[in-house]
């Protein structure tokens, strides 16, 4: 009996390896094809914010209000009539940018590079340029990175400032970046756009999720957004072979980087679910 009981187990045992080498093949395909999707998807909303930004090059009228704002002095050059339509034309062209986007712009707000705690908020739900105080702005950790390098765009995780929590709104992430003098390269200041949390935890919640699986974006290695399934508060380690630890749970992960962005998606996979159903 043990002559045929021997066979049939090793028979069975590689039957269960092979099937479970099968399945994670596939799911690495599968693990593939989402972070394919999901990172051009992303891709296409980061780049609708970064549009934003760009318009304190493309629209001269906006670089001269963000100009005037960082140098008081420059008011002397133009009579109030001039000021008001200054201010009403960079309020238009942004009022305009923030509510064709796709995405959930809640605020884009000019820090001046000048001395001073006053940074200038245009809110979507106001659309009227609004001095704001924001007292050591210029010690803020996005602030100094950004303008240490006028070509460097920061991403700053999911926070919630006075400014927004003040107006009663959601929590937001942002685009941060230096404005800069074209004709001398000189930092003028930064602009910060803000934008709702919720679009981007929608757009990680797109790929059905379990206990076993999900996404997550990660910057520098930490957590800058994540899907529901996750907290991010949970204790994040990083191991060899990519592999990382997130609470108590094992995953395997594949990543791909967010082109222009400095972010990484992340796909996290939990083996255990593999071999729980195949092996004997």
């Amino acid at each position: 009996m043990g002559s045929v009981l021997i066979p049939s187990l090793l028979s069975l045992l590689c039957f269960g390896i092979y099937s479970s080498r099968t399945l994670i093949q596939n799911q690495e395909r599968n693990g593939q094809d989402i972070l394919n999707s999901v990172s051009q998807t992303l891709e296409m909303q980061f780049s609708d914010i970064i549009n934003i930004q760009d318009a304190f090059y493309i629209y001269n009228e906006v670089f001269q209000e963000a100009e005037a704002l960082n140098n008081p002095q420059l008011y002397q050059y133009y009579d109030e009539l001039t000021r008001i339509e200054m201010e009403n034309t960079y309020t238009i062209i942004l009022t305009k940018l923030i509510h064709t986007s796709d995405q959930d712009i809640r605020a884009v707000v000019f820090f001046p590079a000048s001395n001073g705690d006053t940074a200038y908020y245009l809110g979507k739900e106001n659309a009227r340029l609004e001095e704001i105080e924001y007292p050591g702005y210029h010690e803020e950790t996005w602030y100094k990175e950004a303008a240490a390098d006028g070509n460097q765009s920061v991403f700053y995780a999911e926070h919630n400032p006075e400014y927004i929590e003040n107006r009663h709104l959601s929590d937001v992430y942002s685009y941060i970046k230096a404005v800069r003098d074209m004709s001398n390269g000189n930092v003028i200041g930064v602009v910060k756009i803000d934008v709702s949390s919720q679009m981007l935890e929608d757009t990680l919640n797109v790929v059905e999720q379990t206990a076993d699986n999900g996404l997550i974006i990660l910057q520098e290695g930490e957590f800058f957004a994540s899907s529901e399934w996750i907290p991010a508060e949970q204790e994040m380690t990083v191991k060899e072979g990519s592999r990382v630890q997130i609470g108590k749970k094992l995953y395997q992960m594949q990543t791909r980087e967010i082109a222009g962005t400095g972010l990484e998606l992340v796909y996290l996979n939990s083996r255990g679910a593999v071999y729980r159903g195949y092996l004997p």
